[in-house]
């Protein structure tokens, strides 16, 4: 926990394979953090672990990876692209909040929820919300000023209060 966190001078991370997990708050506050190298062997990504990390631009995080804590990429101004792991069924709160930068993510199939405030205040143009989605809760995509379009399947059952909010370039 909290093993790096808030180290000004650490600019690029390779984790050594044998690893499963990272834990709560690691690098969180590393702002010059730019690169990430992850394993294959690792399994689980805990909260708020790259939060804060201004500098990081983009992320691979591996196929091994089945669960990804709450905030764990939160206020990342400079993500801009992100694939998410095939294994993952969540998308946690608050996931990739604040990241004004991120135009690109790839939602996987086997997702069926979209957390509260997943992606708050994201430059998005454009969604495609992958059949199997039961549930957008409140807030997800709230103020993507720069969305224009979104795709919700006919598996989604909820969406929450003020998922959209905020999203003026929504017709």
């Amino acid at each position: 926990i909290q093993a790096f966190e808030g180290n000004d001078s650490l600019v690029s991370v390779t984790i050594p394979a044998g690893v499963t997990n990272i834990e709560l708050l690691a690098f969180r506050g590393c702002r010059a953090l730019a690169h990430v190298a992850m394993p294959a062997t690792v399994t689980d990504i805990g909260g708020d672990v790259f939060g804060g990390c201004g500098c990081l631009t983009n992320v691979t995080i591996p196929d091994s990876v089945t669960a990804i804590g709450e905030c764990a990429f939160a206020f990342c101004e400079s993500l801009t692209s992100v694939t998410l792991p095939p294994k993952i069924t969540t998308i946690a709160y608050g996931l990739f909040e604040f990241c004004p930068s991120l135009t690109n993510v790839t939602i996987p199939r086997g997702v069926t929820n979209i957390g509260f405030e997943a992606f708050y205040g994201n430059g998005f143009t454009s969604i495609v919300i992958p059949s199997g989605v039961e549930s957008i809760e409140g807030l997800a995509f709230m103020q993507c000023t720069n969305l224009l379009s979104v795709t919700i399947p006919a598996s989604v059952a909820n969406i929450g209060e003020w998922a959209f909010r905020g999203c003026s370039s929504l017709m």
